[in-house]
């Protein structure tokens, strides 16, 4: 499902290396304050983290998002959700 998120950057965070030698992957976290007053966070993966370098701290942004559904491991009744910035 795609999301368009508008709001104001709230953090910018720092990038953090995951995988394996030969899967390497980066990700940042960005967190924006939506005009309704509540906050997203919003994953930022490898190509997509060149958009976020033009982002300011409280500047007005608008992204492209798709939202991801996943299963909890233990409990597979529970879900949990991320917003990913689509490229």
């Amino acid at each position: 499902m795609n999301i368009k998120v508008n709001g104001k950057v709230r953090y910018i965070g720092d990038m953090t290396e995951v995988g394996t030698k030969e899967n390497q992957h980066a990700f940042k976290v960005l967190i924006v304050e939506t005009l309704d007053n509540s906050y997203l966070a919003v994953h930022c993966w490898d190509e997509t983290m060149d958009q976020t370098k033009s982002f300011k701290l409280n500047q007005i942004i608008e992204v492209e998002c798709r939202l991801e559904s996943h299963r909890n491991k233990k409990n597979r009744d529970l879900w949990y959700h991320k917003l990913l910035l689509k490229a």
